[in-house]
């Protein structure tokens, strides 16, 4: 049986690097986005974005999932710039 303490903690550490990671694309700009909703009971729904600074610079794509709710945007929007991204660690609470 796994220690939940310790694993808590594991993934509050990936959150942190994942953090630091996106800090560094805030000159970024949005190159596409991806919903995959192909899962029937929508538990493992994933959206990707690619972000894109310039050839001299290495892509990023963000995935998220298993994903419950994604809120639609408008497609045809033209370039969006990064001014700013961030993630936060929200600690698992006793009560939801």
């Amino acid at each position: 049986m796994a220690d939940e303490h310790g694993a808590n903690d594991a993934f509050k550490n990936r959150c942190t690097k994942a953090a630091r990671t996106l800090e560094s694309c805030v000159t970024y700009s949005i190159d596409r986005i991806a919903l995959d909703e192909s899962n029937e009971d929508r538990k493992d729904n994933t959206l990707d974005v690619w972000l894109r600074e310039g050839p001299s610079t290495p892509d990023v794509v963000i995935s998220l999932s298993p994903l419950h709710s994604v809120r639609p945007w408008e497609k045809g929007l033209g370039v969006s710039f990064i001014d700013g991204i961030s993630l936060v660690h929200l600690p698992k609470l006793p009560s939801p």
